[in-house]
């Protein structure tokens, strides 16, 4: 299972990628949508980078405020996703 760190640091390329911010004008608190780093458009992207990346599913119940609105939120989110993807592995097992 990936770090923490190793989720953070893989979110913040992309969206210092993606938004052609320099690195030191976005921290892991950064409000993404309130400070316009991405737009709707970029919002789809970024879900399907999550998913291509990270090897999960998202549910239409998870794109709420709470899960994307900073690089620490999102990293919240993932590793959350990744720990019941491991569970429910477990589980098939």
């Amino acid at each position: 299972m990936m770090s923490r760190s190793e989720i953070i640091e893989k979110v913040k390329l992309y969206i210092i990628n993606t938004s052609f911010s320099q690195k030191e004008d976005i921290n892991n608190d950064t409000l993404i949508f309130e400070n316009s780093l991405l737009d709707s458009m970029g919002f789809l992207f970024l879900i399907d980078f999550l998913k291509e990346e990270f090897k999960i599913e998202i549910e239409d119940d998870d794109l709420v405020d709470d899960n994307f609105k900073s690089i620490n939120n999102i990293s919240e989110y993932l590793l959350e996703k990744v720990r019941v993807n491991i569970l429910k592995s477990e589980q098939v097992l």
